[in-house]
């Protein structure tokens, strides 16, 4: 069973959850539901936050997906990072730093598959992200948390290899924004902060419930 984007949102949002809290918050699962359940059913989904845990103890791991699949619609992550536009990469930058807003910042980044053609496909045209952004409410963690690992090692490559020809493109193309230089400052410091808030050692609710 897949921990939801949006129901980890209101996970974060609980002070000091039992595994209880827990268990109705991430699984989804009413309260009066959850105590008219069998023993071993619950043992089972015990084991699902189980593996939420340790997701989150090691989401330096989670691997990215280009693609994915929400009530069959199916997204995909923008092509050509070194290609977006002003808005994207502003609202990008703006709704990644909290987890609040990581709905929004998953409808920057991933946008319904237009088609394929030679293992390379094209995504609709970034239109904001009223749209989409509940929608990806109901993105899996892993998915959103492999994202974000990304973007680091994205980050992490411009800084130790500008001469490589992925950080130029990129350095190339933000120089090109309105206060270019404001903006490759933020966009680092951002891409920067995120990984580094999520590396964190969480707080002992989230890794020993």
């Amino acid at each position: 069973m897949d921990i939801k984007l949006g129901r980890y949102q209101n996970f974060l949002k609980l002070e000091d959850p039992t595994e209880e809290d827990a268990l109705v918050a991430l699984l989804g699962i009413p309260r009066n539901e959850l105590n008219k359940l069998q023993l071993d059913k619950v043992q089972e989904l015990q084991g699902t936050l189980e593996a939420f845990y340790e997701l989150i103890e090691n989401q330096s791991e989670c691997k990215f997906t280009p693609i994915f699949e929400i009530d069959g619609i199916k997204f995909g992550f923008i092509p050509n990072l070194d290609k977006i536009s002003y808005g994207e990469n502003k609202d990008i930058i703006n709704y990644s730093n909290e987890w609040d807003y990581m709905h929004k910042a998953m409808a920057v980044c991933y946008r319904p598959v237009k088609d394929f053609h030679k293992g390379k496909y094209t995504i609709e045209e970034y239109n904001g992200t009223e749209e989409y952004s509940d929608l990806m409410k109901k993105a899996p963690l892993h998915i959103v948390l492999g994202m974000r690992v990304f973007f680091y090692n994205l980050i992490t490559q411009l800084l130790s290899y500008t001469q490589s020809s992925i950080a130029m493109d990129l350095v190339e193309t933000l120089q090109n924004f309105p206060g270019s230089g404001e903006a490759i400052t933020n966009y680092s410091n951002w891409l920067m902060e995120i990984y580094q808030d999520s590396m964190k050692s969480l707080d002992s609710r989230y890794i020993n419930a």
